[in-house]
């Protein structure tokens, strides 16, 4: 049973509870650990502004914890790019890379196209769209 936490623009959670259903009917064994897909359990329908980051930190990092804990708590990262967004994806990447550096876990993976040098690291798995990753995970998993 393989574990996945995606990371994705905040504002592309309809798209990764698509992906999730489609990963689950696919390969039931699965998990899929974002909280955050689901808005923090209808508790966060947007992503932070940097009005309320800054009026409320410690009201806000709760879901930040969340989204960490959710992260240790898989085996593959899905990374997944696009325009747009804040960056806390990109945190979550490099959390999932110092993670693999020490303890060999988790599997990363980007979906679309390469942003930055450490998605051309040769220990992370590329693919250039959804399609193309959930049939080789439905293959890896065979």
């Amino acid at each position: 049973m393989s574990r996945y936490y995606f990371a994705s623009r905040y504002s592309r959670h309809p798209e990764m509870r698509e992906h999730r259903a489609e990963l689950l009917a696919a390969i039931p064994s699965a998990v899929v650990t974002s909280r955050w897909i689901d808005c923090h359990n209808d508790t966060l329908e947007q992503s932070y502004t940097p009005e309320a980051l800054n009026a409320d930190p410690d009201g806000c990092w709760p879901h930040g914890r969340d989204d960490l804990n959710d992260l240790l708590s898989a085996d593959v990262l899905v990374s997944f790019t696009g325009p747009g967004g804040k960056g806390g994806r990109h945190i979550e990447h490099g959390f999932a890379m110092g993670r693999r550096f020490t303890y060999g876990t988790p599997r990363i993976v980007v979906v679309g196209d390469r942003e930055n040098i450490f998605h051309c690291d040769p220990d992370t798995e590329w693919f250039p769209d959804w399609q193309s990753f959930l049939a080789a995970e439905v293959n890896r998993n065979a």
